[in-house]
């Protein structure tokens, strides 16, 4: 990362959006460090969840193949892992979901880079999807930040897919997919606005 330079997740930028008051600083505060100390390859919480995920869609997994990944995480992380695994599986339809391989771009929003990367794509009957996995232990995804992390997703992601791809984000623990419905313009001037804001929290922490 270049010297002043903001990188951060897309992960860590959707947090800030659905954070309010100082919870939104300590994100930012939380960000500037860990990119600090692990320069361009920071540390995921939610990796072994997330590349699990990826493992049983691609390989046509059960139910039961996916809970087994409960017995060799980390004693640590095993109760969150568990909450995520059980709203997963309220969502996920085995028999029905085939995994296509979804894309990513580099974004630069109100001066903050990101890497735009929803984690996996379906076949759901003739819908095909793309959706962020948002994982938070303790806090739920409103529809009302959830339409400015999809608006992000179609402004940057848009123009390298098919017209047929749908973007949806995907509250795990509570197993509730928001999907883009609404293409309110002003959600894009939104967007930057929370760009611009993590910015200059960043260069005054």
């Amino acid at each position: 990362m270049k010297q002043n330079e903001i990188q951060i997740s897309m992960t860590e930028f959707v947090n800030f959006i659905n954070a309010s008051g100082m919870a939104r600083m300590t994100i930012v505060a939380k960000a500037k460090a860990k990119h600090e100390e692990i320069e361009g390859n920071p540390y995921d919480y939610w990796k072994d969840f997330k590349e699990e995920v990826k493992r049983q869609l691609k390989n046509n997994g059960s139910k039961e193949d996916f809970l087994e990944m409960l017995e060799s995480v980390r004693e640590e992380v095993r109760s969150n892992y568990q909450e995520m695994v059980n709203g997963f599986l309220r969502f996920w339809k085995p028999t029905r979901m085939k995994w296509f391989k979804p894309v990513n771009h580099k974004a630069s929003i109100g001066g903050v880079k990101m890497i735009v990367n929803p984690e996996i794509g379906i076949l759901w009957g003739n819908r095909r999807l793309m959706i962020k996995l948002y994982l938070k232990a303790n806090e739920n995804l409103d529809k009302r930040h959830a339409d400015i992390v999809l608006a992000l997703m179609e402004s940057e992601l848009r123009g390298r897919v098919d017209p047929d791809i749908e973007f949806a984000v995907l509250d795990v623990r509570r197993g509730k997919l928001f999907k883009y419905v609404n293409n309110d313009p002003r959600l894009k001037v939104l967007l930057k606005a929370e760009g611009r804001a993590f910015s200059n929290m960043w260069k005054d922490i």
